[in-house]
């Protein structure tokens, strides 16, 4: 992915943490395109993990 959606898609993500936070429910992102890893956003440090997945590419080969 990459281009417009790959900005959506990260958009959305963002904004759904975001608020995850602040009605203070748990956040996990799972993300599947190279194997499977769930990054648990609720801890003190969730931005910093977020920020640092947000900035990675999304090219995992699934192209539509």
């Amino acid at each position: 992915m990459s281009g417009d959606p790959e900005l959506i898609a990260k958009a959305l993500t963002l904004f759904l943490a975001v608020h995850a936070k602040r009605v203070k429910r748990a956040c996990y992102l799972i993300n599947f395109s190279e194997g499977t890893i769930a990054l648990d956003l609720s801890g003190v440090d969730w931005m910093a993990r977020l920020n640092k997945f947000l900035t990675s590419s999304f090219s995992g080969g699934w192209e539509s």
